[in-house]
This record gives structure tokens, C-alpha cells and sequence, in this order.
């Protein structure tokens, strides 16, 4: 979080009267992924990532193996297990092409380490953000389709959500 004080009243609706929105996280790791089979992310707006980094759309690979939801991670334990237990090694690039089929791949729209409730000025107002996607067709010829968008996160518990 940062802020920004002007005066004494803004130090004090900081410190105090926003205490407990402004130090006390409520979740760290937090993603925002979409999945889609006919479209793909193009641009997204108010998205409050590093505009160094990329954005991430992730085929399966060992080392991308930590980005994936625990579902799915359990998901390939299992077959690496069943391979282990035939005594039969797939080569990676079919085992990632295997794990790509049973989950579509991951785009990140966006990720933040920490997350902090919002303060609530009145009744029926909420502070806080807007991120706005835009995606296209991965062929032309499609008009209509599904994407999924999902929002990730650990609990301070250290419990892995969505």
C-alpha cells in the first residue's frame, strides 16, 4: 500500500481511522488467470502489474509447475506417479502436451503479492479498483465462445483458493 498526506486529517484517516484496512493483509499470492480455447487475451487496462513483466501464458513444463493451481498440480503428481509405478517414462514434451489437454492453458492477467481490504466510505461505496480485459479470437472466423477468469490466492492461513 501507499499513501499519499496532505494534511493532518489525511494522516489521521490513515493511521487511525483506517488502521485495520491499511496494515493487515488478507491474502498474498494473488492471481488473475483466464482460460479459453477460442480466445486469447489481448490488452488489459487498470492492471496494477510491473509494466516490465510480460504477461504470462504458460504451456506445462517442470518449471512452470508452481504457477499452476494445486488441482492441477496434484493432477500431474498423479501421472508422474503412474509412469513411475509402470516404469515407463514419457518423454517431456508428450507429458506437457498430456498436462496441456487436461487443463488449457493459464494467460495471467495479473498477480499481487499482498492484498489489503478496501476501506468503505459510506454504505454503498467501496474503494478500490477496475481492471478491464480485452481478448480476440484466436481464428477470425469465431463469434462466439467461452472464457473463464478466476482469482487466486493463499489465505494468511497459508491455504491455497480460488
Amino acid at each position: 500500500n501507499y499513501f499519499s498526506v496532505r494534511d493532518p486529517q489525511d494522516l489521521k484517516e490513515i493511521i487511525v481511522d483506517h488502521f485495520y484496512f491499511n496494515f493487515f493483509p488478507v491474502a498474498s499470492n494473488t492471481r488473475m488467470v483466464c482460460t479459453s480455447s477460442e480466445f486469447q487475451l489481448e490488452e488489459s487496462f487498470g492492471v496494477p502489474l510491473d509494466p516490465e513483466l510480460e504477461t504470462l501464458d504458460l504451456s506445462w513444463l517442470p518449471k512452470h509447475h508452481r504457477k499452476f493451481p494445486s488441482e492441477f498440480r496434484q493432477r500431474a503428481l498423479t501421472l508422474l506417479l503412474c509412469q513411475k509405478q509402470l516404469r515407463r517414462k514419457l518423454p517431456l514434451l508428450a507429458f506437457s502436451h498430456i498436462m496441456d489437454f487436461i487443463a488449457p492453458r493459464e494467460v495471467e492477467i495479473t498477480r499481487l503479492e499482498t492484498i489489503f481490504p478496501s476501506a468503505t466510505p459510506a454504505i454503498d461505496q467501496i474503494k478500490g479498483g477496475l481492471i478491464l480485459t480485452k481478448f480476440r479470437p484466436k481464428d477470425p472466423s469465431i463469434s462466439k465462445g467461452s472464457i473463464e477468469i478466476s482469482l487466486q490466492w493463499t489465505s494468511l492461513e497459508g491455504k491455497d483458493d480460488s
